[in-house]
């Protein structure tokens, strides 16, 4: 009796210990978020897209988003086109449709200030229009931009995403990332 119990306590102890080693797998949108911060990263490195500040998304695929800001786009053909996807009915399987994004500043190699959805046109309610720009210079000397969430194929090769100044466009398709020999370059 003594040699099972001594037997279970022992097999017990090495499912502990095999336990404490084994990392935590990653959700997807951990996975999301490391392949963005990559790709924040690089686009920021190449210098023509520099700047002091980002306003982060709202928790909604870009798709949701123009849905919500210009009904008659629908961006789901260009992202299909841009992609190389076979249909349509693909686009929701991307990887950025669902995920939630979970950025952070100490994830970018870049002293850029993250700001919370809604951040500029809040400043626009609160100060007015002129007030809020000229606040957003101070705070932002190398400029702000404003960030979708990025869509990306089952490879993580192809990214799509809309990373637009104040005043600039916010109706035009997303921008299209190529990830050539480790490195993210709009294309």
């Amino acid at each position: 009796m003594k040699r099972i119990v001594w037997n279970l306590f022992i097999i017990v102890l090495l499912l502990q210990l095999s336990g404490c080693e084994r990392k935590p797998d990653k959700t997807p949108s951990q996975i999301y978020t490391e392949k963005t911060a990559e790709l924040l990263n690089d686009i920021l490195a190449d210098g023509y897209h520099d700047c002091s500040c980002i306003e982060l998304p709202r928790n909604e695929s870009y798709i949701a988003s123009m849905k919500r800001e210009a009904p008659e786009i629908d961006m789901r053909p260009w992202i299909v086109n841009a992609l190389q996807l076979e249909s349509v009915a693909q686009v929701d399987s991307l990887m950025g449709h669902t995920e939630t994004l979970l950025l952070t500043e100490d994830m970018l190699r870049h002293d850029v200030q993250l700001f919370s959805p809604g951040s500029y046109v809040g400043d626009i309610i609160v100060y007015g229009k002129d007030a809020a720009y000229q606040k957003w210079q101070e705070r932002c000397p190398k400029g702000w931009r404003f960030l979708s969430k990025p869509f990306f194929e089952e490879g993580y090769t192809k990214a799509a995403l809309s990373f637009n100044t104040p005043g600039g466009c916010l109706i035009m398709g997303p921008f299209l990332c190529q990830k050539e020999e480790g490195v993210w370059r709009f294309q």
